[in-house]
């Protein structure tokens, strides 16, 4: 569903558009630049009114910064180097505390040379399976250690 924050009503609205009654609704969320990471919080309005719908909130979250009409994929050095720490344990107390079920659909696409998780899209290469595992791991080992799970 594109914009937030999702409201009853805009899936009422979507739901009898569509003629159907969808069991999971998704949203994309990007993350913020590093030097805005207390701006961007874990999006409970949108999840609550998804769960109050009677579906399951699917995240997709990307490590992103929408600069005007550029994404510019977020460093994976920064990443993994702790400058995302802080901003990344907010999200998993806030997704934690929030005490109900969701999916958080973490840097989707990996395959694809268009999502250049972590890197540049020329740096996308051979190596770059490896690298988002390795991103993947510490944003998962985070959540872990707040019992976000």
């Amino acid at each position: 569903m594109a914009g937030e924050p999702i409201t009853v009503d805009r899936l009422i609205a979507e739901t009898t558009h569509a003629g159907l009654v969808p069991s999971l609704v998704g949203f994309y969320r990007q993350w913020p630049a590093s030097t805005a990471l207390d701006l961007d919080q874990f999006p409970a309005t949108s999840c609550e009114a998804i769960w109050a719908f009677g579906a399951l909130p699917v995240i997709t979250w990307e490590p992103m910064v929408v600069l005007g009409s550029v994404t510019v994929a977020i460093p994976a050095a920064e990443i993994m180097g702790g400058v995302y720490d802080s901003f990344l344990r907010r999200w998993a107390r806030a997704a934690r505390d929030w005490g109900r079920p969701l999916v958080i659909r973490f840097a989707h696409e990996m395959n694809l040379a268009h999502y250049h998780w972590g890197t540049t899209r020329q740096e996308y290469g051979p190596a770059s399976p490896r690298l988002y595992r390795r991103l993947w791991r510490h944003v998962v080992a985070i959540f872990h250690q707040e019992q976000a799970t």
